[in-house]
């Protein structure tokens, strides 16, 4: 028994008409139809999309280095954009040099002093400035000001040491907390490197008062010239005398 289905009104008039022109009748029109749609649907049917989870990368946790150098950067660029004065000590320099037997290039840029030095046996420079600190709005204490101030300036020590890097240092001297709560900082390091021809040397240091809301931060670093360059002149020295021995 078939079963009936309902063809809604505005299709049985194309149908009759169609089946009328083909000679057929009406149920051979509609299951000609009907079968065509569904072999149609089979060929045409996709299989289903696969949709795979989402990949969660997880971002490595920072190490506490590079967490309190982070809270460096950010506690130092509102410590500049604060109500600080950089206060003209170019005198100081002035008086320490008169003795020095290096020669020195000197750059005063808005209170902050560069002395650039230089020698036959190395080369450096010294950061000195002093910094009124009496309308400053920062919210934190002196032992943690001076702290934070002393560790940037370290940093600029250091970094501005050419083909030198932390690694390369053997020893590293910071003082303690205790003493940095009073108003005094201190943090140096040296490094000794060498290619079995020559030793170079290098020198960082950095030192910070606060006084009478006056923060006067002096720091500096030494690198010695025998490099490569040197264990160069040494390799053809030894040639030499190899060859006279011979």
């Amino acid at each position: 028994m078939k079963e009936e289905m309902e063809i809604p009104q505005k299709y049985v008039e194309k149908i009759k008409k169609t089946a009328e022109q083909q000679g057929v009748s009406v149920d051979e029109i509609v299951e000609t139809a009907i079968k065509n749609f569904l072999e149609t649907a089979a060929e045409t049917t996709t299989a289903p999309i696969e949709i795979s989870e989402p990949k969660v990368t997880v971002k490595p946790e920072i190490s506490e280095k590079e967490k309190k150098e982070l809270e460096n950067n950010v506690f130092m660029t509102e410590f500049f954009n604060s109500s600080i004065t950089f206060i003209d000590r170019s005198d100081i320099a002035d008086s320490v040099l008169k003795t020095c037997s290096f020669e020195h290039l000197e750059v005063t840029n808005n209170g902050a002093e560069r002395i650039s030095l230089s020698s036959e046996s190395g080369s450096g420079i010294v950061d000195m400035a002093c910094i009124d600190l009496t309308t400053s709005e920062l919210d934190c204490g002196p032992g943690y000001m001076i702290d934070s101030v002393g560790d940037y300036y370290y940093g600029l020590t250091k970094s501005s040491m050419q083909g030198v890097t932390d690694n390369d240092f053997n020893t590293n001297y910071r003082m303690t907390n205790t003493v940095v709560s009073k108003g005094k900082y201190q943090q140096y390091g040296s490094m000794q490197r060498s290619d079995g021809m020559a030793t170079q040397f290098g020198y960082a240091e950095t030192y910070a008062t606060l006084v009478d809301n006056k923060l006067t931060i002096v720091s500096g670093q030494f690198v010695s010239r025998c490099t490569a360059t040197c264990a160069t002149e040494r390799t053809k020295k030894a040639n030499v005398f190899r060859q006279q021995e011979q």
